[in-house]
């Protein structure tokens, strides 16, 4: 009660891709309705005005933001358009802006040594800086998540976030992860976008994004306000192909080549063997466990 739209002027829309994918909520229409309902002010206030309320009023202006944004007209056209003027940061058409201060890499690797290159990544060339790292299933955020715990060393903390997380612990680790008291977050897409964190030093893609626009939002949360910022890419062999077709044309001169060797890392060899098999065990023992 007492809270009008009908003087709306301006609605901006922030990650307006990601609000078209949700549109199922119709908010956007009931909201319009909102803006218009001068007939229902003058039923409620007729009694208190001197004269007729005026039923004009400007239509409001939309602005939307987004890394990316979809060409498709039918799905725009559910934001009720009218005359839209687009405004771009592609340098040309096939090349993405990106902060100059984001350092981007891509390692080549078999799938077996995945996690161990990880971690072999967190010691000896990013050391304890605040590491953000994207993965596609909650088995695999599971999976690295308890490995990364066992090879790395007690004062690395390692923690991690996923879509069927409660929102309140999703909140609390994202906090701890802010200011300092977890350094490794191994997350899904649920904190791709849209949340704000401050500081992250490095964004490991451990899984290939599928296209150039889920590559752009997870590399996104690093770099930002200037400062300086790194995206380390993993391809296994088998998708090399699937990577230089997706995402290498957008980034041909900014993605380069990390060279790790097995003899890199060949010393923690026996560690990750343990690791894995710890990992094992304590997953064939939660199996038992869920059957009783």
């Amino acid at each position: 009660p007492g809270f009008s739209l009908t003087h709306l002027r301006y609605l901006v829309i922030d990650e307006a891709d990601r609000i078209i994918d949700e549109f199922k909520q119709d908010w956007l229409n009931i909201l319009d309705h909102a803006v218009g309902l001068s007939s229902q002010l003058k039923n409620d206030f007729q009694p208190y005005m001197l004269s007729e309320p005026s039923t004009s009023h400007k239509a409001y202006q939309k602005l939307l933001f987004s890394a990316t944004l979809t060409h498709n007209p039918e799905i725009l056209q559910q934001l009720n358009l009218f005359r839209p003027v687009l405004f771009s940061s592609l340098a040309t058409s096939s090349s993405i802006i990106m902060p100059s201060t984001l350092h981007e890499n891509f390692i080549v690797c078999s799938i077996t040594y995945k996690p161990l290159i990880v971690a072999y990544l967190i010691q000896n060339q990013l050391h304890s800086e605040r590491i953000m790292i994207f993965v596609h299933s909650k088995k695999d955020v599971d999976r690295l998540t308890s490995l990364l715990r066992i090879l790395l060393p007690d004062d690395i903390k390692v923690s991690h976030i996923s879509r069927n997380l409660q929102s309140n612990k999703i909140q609390t680790r994202l906090a701890m992860f802010e200011n300092g008291q977890i350094q490794i977050l191994v997350c899904s897409d649920v904190v791709a976008r849209g949340i704000d964190i401050q500081n992250i030093d490095c964004v490991i893609l451990y899984d290939l994004p599928k296209n150039i626009r889920t590559y752009t939002h997870r590399i996104g949360r690093t770099a930002r306000a200037g400062k300086l910022g790194r995206a380390i890419t993993i391809v296994e062999k088998e998708r090399l192909t699937m990577f230089r077709g997706t995402i290498k044309p957008y980034r041909r001169n900014k993605l380069k080549h990390m060279d790790i060797k097995k003899q890199d890392f060949s010393y923690m060899l026996d560690d990750y063997q343990k690791a894995l098999e710890t990992f094992s065990s304590k997953e064939q023992k939660k199996k038992l466990r869920q059957k009783k």
